[in-house]
């Protein structure tokens, strides 16, 4: 009789025991869903996926299946785009002979003649650029290169002017500003690229003037652009 006794009071308590476990389990999965937390197994289903930022990973090993490194990706503007560019090329030529026939007949100052060729010449770059597959690019070293020797020949004028009179000290001051601007752009912009194209660029740039620069000359420019992966 003891026995029996025994056995239902250990039966009770393992059932006791059972159903306190299983409250407990069904408190941490309502405290830790099963989607992760402390027990990400517990329940139907598994944890999802973990998704890499960037998306999935493509040809290249890159991010959504982009080029990776030393891989070049080629721009595909449409014929639409560069004829509108082609135009914009062709206005600001006219433009450039506009201001420089009023140049002759003394009726524009030379700094508004440089002003109207630097726009030609930028323009004229990136045309380029599109006919090459390459994107326009803002503050690139071949556009900086024409920035910097307009600046540089303004402030040339402007310091003959000066010592005749002709304009304030203030004047000055501004225009070198504008070239120190200029220049800390294109040390910028020439910091990743080959040291001996950029030499080259810049001593074809040195001696000549900007109404003198050629096609040829804007495509040594251009070229100074490659990418320099040699040891810094």
């Amino acid at each position: 009789m003891s026995t029996e006794k025994n056995s239902e009071k250990v039966a009770l308590c393992v059932a006791l025991i059972a159903s306190i476990l299983a409250l407990i389990l069904i408190l941490l999965q309502s405290v830790f869903p099963p989607s992760g937390g402390l027990f990400p197994g517990i329940g139907a289903g598994s944890a999802p996926p973990v998704r890499v930022p960037g998306g999935a990973r493509g040809p290249g090993g890159r991010p959504g299946g982009g080029p990776g490194p030393g891989m070049m990706r080629r721009f595909a503007p449409s014929q639409e785009y560069v004829q509108k560019y082609e135009e914009r090329v062709r206005q600001l030529k006219t433009l450039s002979d506009e201001v420089k026939a009023r140049c002759d007949a003394a009726g524009a100052g030379i700094e508004e003649l440089l002003s109207a060729r630097t726009r030609w010449l930028d323009a004229k770059l990136n045309l380029m650029r599109l006919k090459k597959g390459r994107r326009i690019q803002s503050g690139s070293f071949a556009n900086t290169c024409i920035a910097l020797k307009n600046a540089e020949q303004q402030l040339q004028m402007a310091k003959a002017k000066f010592d005749a009179g002709g304009i304030p000290h203030e004047k000055l001051t501004e225009l070198r500003l504008a070239l120190n601007e200029t220049e800390l752009r294109l040390l910028e912009a020439e910091r990743r690229l080959d040291p001996e194209k950029v030499a080259e660029a810049k001593a074809m740039l040195l001696k000549t003037p900007l109404e003198q620069l050629t096609d040829q000359d804007l495509e040594k420019l251009l070229a100074a652009e490659q990418r320099f992966h040699g040891p810094r």
